[in-house]
């Protein structure tokens, strides 16, 4: 059995860990690549259930070349302690820029 997904952030960051722990493989489609999968396939409309078919076929095909997920590994927590440190940083420069502009408009 395999999990297929094209979203490593936000709420399917979960998705890979219980996967792991349960012992599925889960395999990481780019968004390049789903775009152009589903510009395959027929209907122009961009739904859910034409995202499901590319994300089921991208499972039946040969997986060679998706990467796979590894909730637990190395490169994947470092990864995720530098994302974490890059998304603080952003909020701080957006804090920061928000007091000059309130400084500026009293």
């Amino acid at each position: 059995m395999v999990l297929v997904v094209d979203q490593k952030a936000s709420y399917a960051a979960l998705l890979p860990h219980h996967a792991d722990a349960a012992g599925v493989s889960v395999l990481y489609v780019t968004g390049l690549q789903a775009r152009r999968a589903t510009e395959l396939t027929p209907g122009r409309a961009k739904t859910d259930r034409i995202d499901a078919e590319v994300l089921a076929t991208f499972g039946r095909t040969p997986n060679h070349r998706l990467p796979l997920l590894m909730a637990n590994s190395e490169l994947n927590i470092t990864m995720r302690l530098f994302l974490g440190r890059n998304e603080n940083l952003r909020c701080d420069f957006n804090r920061i820029i928000n007091r000059l502009r309130n400084s500026v408009t009293q």
